[in-house]
């Protein structure tokens, strides 16, 4: 018998499932799920079992009540599940599953420096979000070309926050997704350790990504309007709130340098940045963006590069 309760969310484990209006085989079929389709289970179980194989695995599992799409039924025990160790090996190779498991087992078991933690950004961002990303464009490749309409998009959500470290977000106006840091996962390591630099960089990242803690295509400056753009927040005082801050940590500490210098580049490149076609880049009045940029000039860590651009920008205006 399963430990479900009432309530729960579950997920087809196989394409094309079929949901029956009594428990059994010879139940009339009310509705067809496609694989990963999430259901509610109801909190009724079959008293009997039936023994059927599925993908080459046999399973002698009970039925279960649920409710998908307001409709009301029951599917068979062995294909569904709301475990992602289970559901991931429709998507991913055995050889990353397992890398999966191994960084999940070890995420937290390491970290004694601010370092560490480095280290293990650094191995997601360029390790494994890579193989990630290629392995499950290969699922949605697969997924849409057995599948008639462009919108009948593939339920991976269930991944959304299984991966210590990152969260999985739907990205292309809801047609794929996509693996971004989830910083919120490193504040308690950075607690773990002696120095305060990581819990600086963590607190920098939540000015950055105000929006949970998460890494996005869009950072704090910059406010989402349409899917794939929006408008720049200068004027507002943002720039001057995450660069001031950035300085500030940059003084105390250098070792996550490389990414506060990252930040800078583009920050100050969407201070430079021309309006274009006959979509607005900036939010704010000019006199407001203005008034900003001097204010930005007043700070120490501008290096004169930065400096002639910037003003270079005020006069284009």
């Amino acid at each position: 018998m399963y430990a479900y309760k009432k309530g729960d969310v579950l997920y087809a484990k196989v394409d094309l499932l079929r949901m029956r209006d009594q428990a059994g085989l010879d139940g009339k079929k009310v509705a067809t799920l496609r694989e990963f389709r999430e259901m509610h289970y109801e909190g009724e179980q079959s008293d009997f079992t039936t023994e059927i194989e599925l993908r080459g695995v046999k399973y002698n599992e009970p039925w279960l009540k649920v409710k998908y799409s307001g409709i009301v039924g029951w599917v068979y025990g062995g294909a569904v599940s709301n475990d992602p160790e289970e559901l991931m090996k429709n998507v991913f190779s055995e050889d990353l599953q397992k890398q999966i498991l191994s960084h999940n087992k070890y995420f937290d078991k390491n970290v004694k420096e601010s370092s560490d933690i480095k280290e293990l950004m650094e191995h997601l961002t360029g390790y494994l979000v890579p193989k990630l990303h290629d392995e499950k464009e290969k699922y949605m490749l697969n997924w849409s070309s057995s599948h008639k309409s462009q919108y009948d998009v593939a339920n991976l959500l269930w991944l959304q926050d299984y991966i210590k470290g990152l969260r999985l977000h739907h990205v292309a106006e809801g047609t794929n997704y996509d693996f971004f840091l989830n910083y919120g996962h490193f504040v308690p390591l950075a607690k773990m350790t002696p120095d305060t630099d990581d819990d600086a960089f963590l607190e920098f990242q939540k000015v950055l990504f105000p929006y949970g803690h998460i890494h996005s295509y869009f950072y704090g400056w910059f406010e989402q309007t349409w899917d794939y753009g929006g408008e720049s927040l200068l004027g507002s005082g943002k720039h001057l709130e995450i660069l001031t801050l950035m300085y500030k940590n940059l003084e105390e500490s250098s070792l996550f340098g490389e990414y506060y210098l990252d930040t800078h580049q583009k920050l100050i490149e969407d201070i430079c940045q021309k309006e274009w076609g006959e979509r607005e880049v900036f939010r704010y009045n000019k006199e407001k963006r203005i008034a900003e940029v001097k204010e930005i000039l007043k700070l120490e860590g501008l290096s004169r590069k930065d400096s002639e651009q910037l003003k270079a920008a005020m006069e284009a205006w």
